[in-house]
């Protein structure tokens, strides 16, 4: 018997997930980073598309601003200490297009722009093409960084705005990789190239700090609602495993710090062999140098500890994320077992009345809405109580479960069957004419007559009677559906058993609107 069940069982889980609408992500928060896709097409994306076409138009030739009027390196006084900026407005867009839209969205103005400036500066074309690769790699520290994270992009909460402020800086530093490149390709000197490299990833930072966050702490709430409909709906309610963007981005942050610490350094020693020659002492000579290995080899120390508190954090997430994948999925297995056993009938293996019922109301009011038709079969065992009285109800128990299974083979893909009560079936053929579900029901009809029931109590012949009916205009609810249906049911077991009466035969004998 349970050969005969399972089939039916997985037949009716394959059904119930075409018409049982997937959960949400439990949990989810529609401010966390959210990509928008680069490439999927659709009407509710195109006015996205236009925006981020017009936020490219201006952010590509504005870069064009710090070269004209000299922002970079600007030399600024704190308190007896030079510290040097660089004003880029390109990134006061490309970072919260990053936040906003994804990576590929803010990477294209942000190549272009500085292609565009690298241009306008005489740099050799070949060395264009790597220098325009800069700020999209900081920019990617943003997207590694935020994927791996659940942090808002409104940062308004305490966790989401240091978590930007932590971030903003290592996009910064690798940014300024392209500052190497431009002194490089540029000849000057370390007392223009230290200006230079501190400008870039201090001016980047503090642009970040000081205005890119509170425009995403103004506007993220707004513009995540405005994209909301362009953004794919998340509606996998399982965790999905992080560990192998974890760690990439964890690789890329210690990566950018120790690039930091290498470049300070040898930008120290540099700046010292300038004034060296000026200092006739050999002892305060050394005294330098041990004053910048002392500075620069603890921040080779911290990056050290940083890599192992990281390898930590690292195992201790790819842990936790893996015990949260476990019991999330063993959480939405027993709810996907809940939901089976609240929808299908035990014993046939098909849905139960209450979810038949349910899903023949759903379709009722879409043909109804969109004029087409849909009809419905009650179908009955002849003479069940004989077979329980002679039997016993166990092998009763066997019939149902392979009479359901047998009416389930001859039904299409999209027919739903469900046991009424007792003995009872009741299959709804959405998009079917009468004459077409007179055919379907005479089919069910003689595949049932056609071999007897393999039972405990050795084969058993099984005949069934069966009533038609057909979606009317006149229809106020589903329910006259069914009652034509089983009233036409009723004639055929009156008339001999089976057989399969039309609902339309019954009208002709009995006070019943068709």
């Amino acid at each position: 018997m349970m050969s005969i069940e399972e089939p039916v069982l997985a037949n009716a889980a394959s059904m119930l997930d075409q018409t049982t609408p997937p959960a949400t992500e439990t949990g989810f928060n529609p401010l966390a980073f959210r990509p928008l896709s680069f490439l999927r097409e659709g009407g509710s994306r195109r006015t996205a598309v236009v925006a981020w076409l017009i936020l490219c138009a201006i952010a590509i030739p504005s870069g064009l601003l710090t070269r004209i009027f000299e922002w970079t390196g600007l030399a600024i006084d704190m308190s007896g200490t030079t510290v040097h900026l660089t004003v880029y407005l390109p990134l006061l867009i490309c970072v919260p297009l990053v936040m906003w839209y994804g990576y590929l969205w803010a990477a294209i103005p942000a190549y272009f722009s500085t292609f565009l400036v690298a241009l306008a500066g005489g740099m050799p074309l070949p060395w264009i093409f790597v220098f325009s690769l800069a700020n999209p790699l900081g920019l990617a520290m943003f997207a590694l960084l935020y994927r791996v994270t659940s942090m808002r992009t409104d940062l308004r909460d305490l966790n989401s705005f240091l978590g930007f402020i932590g971030i903003a800086l290592v996009s910064s530093l690798a940014g300024s990789a392209g500052s190497f490149i431009w002194v490089y390709t540029s000849q000057v000197g370390v007392t223009v190239a230290y200006p230079v490299w501190q400008g870039w990833w201090l001016g980047g930072w503090l642009q970040s700090l000081f205005i890119i966050a509170p425009l995403l702490w103004l506007l993220s709430p707004h513009v995540e609602r405005w994209l909301g409909n362009a953004k794919r709906a998340r509606r996998n309610m399982r965790r999905r495993d992080l560990s192998h963007r974890l760690l990439p981005a964890v690789i890329s942050a210690i990566a950018v710090l120790m690039v930091y610490v290498v470049a300070a350094r040898i930008f120290s020693k540099r700046q010292f062999e300038l004034v060296a020659p000026e200092i006739n002492d050999a002892a305060i000579q050394q005294q330098v140098l041990n004053a910048i290995d002392s500075l620069s080899y603890p921040l080779y120390v911290l990056v050290a500890a940083l890599v192992v508190v990281a390898f930590f954090g690292y195992r201790a997430a790819v842990h936790w994320n893996h015990a949260l994948l476990d019991a999330n999925t063993l959480l939405s297995e027993r709810n996907d077992e809940l939901t089976r056993l609240a929808t299908t009938d035990t014993l046939s293996g098909v849905f139960n009345r209450r979810k038949v019922l349910e899903m023949l109301h759903a379709e009722f009011v879409r043909a109804r809405r969109t004029g087409l038709v849909m009809s419905v079969v009650m179908v009955d065992a002849d003479r069940f109580k004989l077979i329980n009285d002679t039997h016993g109800h166990m092998v009763g128990d066997e019939v149902i479960a392979m009479l359901a299974h047998r009416l389930q083979k001859e039904l299409r893909e999209y027919d739903v069957l469900g046991r009424y009560g007792g003995e009872e079936f009741i299959v709804m053929l959405p998009e079917t004419t009468h004459d077409d579900a007179k055919m379907v029901a005479e089919r069910i009809r003689s595949a049932v007559n056609a071999h007897p029931l393999d039972t405990s109590a050795g084969p058993l012949p099984v005949t069934i009677s069966g009533g038609v009916s057909t979606m009317h205009p006149t229809d106020a609810e589903d329910t006259d559906v069914i009652d034509r249906a089983d009233r036409a049911l009723l004639e055929a077991k009156e008339n001999g058993r089976n057989r399969i009466v039309s609902g339309k035969e019954v009208a002709l004998h009995r006070p019943v609107a068709v």
